[in-house]
């Protein structure tokens, strides 16, 4: 087996996303002509966590993903190391959703959809540099034993009852695990560079040095500035009672209708504190 370090695989993903034409908006696909060549993709940045360690097991739990929740060793019996990438979004994409009507611009739009594509590519690249190096890894979000679906409701902080969900593997909860970031009040994962990204993950057998979680709290990055109220369109944001789930839910699926065959939102994560970067307390 050959070493690899984590920042070989950081560079690695980088020179994916400088070099590959997949982090840029074909021309076949753009929705407008002035789009093509759109990037979607700033440099990005890398969190590691040991697979056996607690943390994947406590994300069981009802309170956080719950119980369908698969730990590392569930994906790959082997594995000794996770890796969680965040992908911020260019500014161009930032830039073109900080309306506040509920019309979601086409920039949003294909980097959400063609984003999570190039996003998708760049995940098998490191695959393929880890299998060449003589490690087994998978992306859990891409096997075939990947799940998501709805768990039963849960009440918010002042009893009201919101709908929960669930899944096999969460990429954001599972970012928290690795030390990118936490949660804030839109549920979004604010990271070094921010909330207004994408994220994804691999499980492996390549032992690399966990890094250090530099928080204690599950929303510790988030202060409460309740900018991202007034910017969601379906109304779901409360500083007080959270985020009702269900009105998101509500809101997304009427994206998929609108803009079929893409889909998306993202008002809470630009426009605000923090949008591409951790807040002040």
């Amino acid at each position: 087996m050959k070493p690899l370090s984590k920042k070989e695989l950081l560079d690695a993903a980088t020179r994916f996303l400088e070099e590959s034409p997949q982090n840029y908006l074909s021309e076949d696909a753009a929705l407008r002509p002035d789009l093509v060549g759109l990037r979607f993709f700033d440099a990005p940045i890398l969190g590691v966590a040991a697979a056996g360690d607690p943390i994947f097991t406590q994300l069981q739990s009802d309170e956080a993903v719950g119980p369908m929740f698969k730990r590392p060793e569930d994906w790959l019996a082997s594995a000794k190391s996770v890796l969680s990438f965040f992908l911020p979004f260019d500014q161009r994409i930032i830039t073109a959703n900080l309306g506040n009507s509920a019309e979601i611009p086409p920039e949003w739009l294909h980097g959400r959809i063609e984003g999570q594509n190039a996003l998708d590519a760049m995940i098998k690249a490191i695959l393929q540099n880890l299998a060449d190096a003589g490690y087994a890894a998978l992306a859990p979000s891409m096997d075939p034993r990947f799940s998501s679906g709805r768990k039963p409701d849960f009440l918010s902080r002042e009893g009201e009852e919101l709908l929960g969900f669930t899944s096999a593997w969460s990429e954001r909860h599972v970012a928290f695990a690795c030390g990118l970031g936490t949660f804030g009040l839109s549920r979004c994962l604010i990271t070094s560079r921010g909330a207004a990204g994408r994220f994804g993950s691999i499980v492996t057998d390549l032992p690399l040095d966990a890094d250090t979680r530099p928080y204690s709290r599950y929303d510790e990055y988030c202060n409460l500035c309740g900018e991202c109220v007034p910017r969601c369109p379906a109304g779901a944001l409360d500083v007080q009672k959270g985020k009702n789930m269900a009105a998101c839910s509500d809101f997304q699926q009427a994206c998929r209708t609108n803009y079929a065959p893409r889909y998306g939102c993202g008002k809470c994560s630009v426009g605000v504190l923090c949008s591409t970067a951790i807040p002040s307390p």
